[in-house]
């Protein structure tokens, strides 16, 4: 239990790192997808990204 109270009150700058990093993946591999199936998709998700 000490150990999630201590996680718990840590910053959370790591989480935070941690789901960018997350996000950064599953969208990287959306935009190759997408790129290999349709080239003009793929420069739309550039573009919002």
């Amino acid at each position: 239990s000490k150990k999630t109270i201590s996680h718990h009150q840590e910053p959370q700058s790591s989480d935070i790192a941690s789901q960018e990093g997350k996000i950064s993946r599953k969208s990287l591999a959306g935009r190759i997808y997408v790129r290999a199936s349709t080239p003009s998709s793929a420069k739309k998700v550039a573009s919002l990204s």
